[in-house]
């Protein structure tokens, strides 16, 4: 049987960042196919700059693509919460895989 495939997809920095490689360091011990991927940055850059957002933090990471969540066989997602629902970056890229869905490329 194949190893799976895992994508460890998130938007955040900080602790959020530190979990996601805790999440991908487990994910390791199932599996070599590992992906960790940052959901990319829609705040303004003056409003990163007024929030003291430190970007540069996760500068190394790849920003997440739609093909990473049709490469994978599980995702394991992180968001910091916001109001009790996830980040808006991270709904604004969910909410970008209607396609992905009406194909059936996210099935099995």
């Amino acid at each position: 049987m194949a190893c799976p495939k895992i994508l460890v997809l998130f938007y955040g920095y900080g602790s959020i960042v530190d979990l996601a490689k805790m999440c991908a360091e487990g994910a390791r011990e199932v599996t070599d196919e590992i992906k960790m991927v940052r959901v990319p940055e829609y705040f303004p850059e003056e409003l990163v700059k007024k929030f003291r957002i430190n970007i540069d933090s996760v500068k190394d990471i790849p920003e997440a693509t739609l093909s990473d969540l049709e490469w994978a066989d599980g995702i394991i997602m992180g968001s910091p919460g916001r109001f009790g629902n996830l980040t808006g970056q991270l709904k604004l890229f969910l909410d970008q895989t209607g396609e992905l869905w009406r194909k059936g490329s996210l099935y099995g």
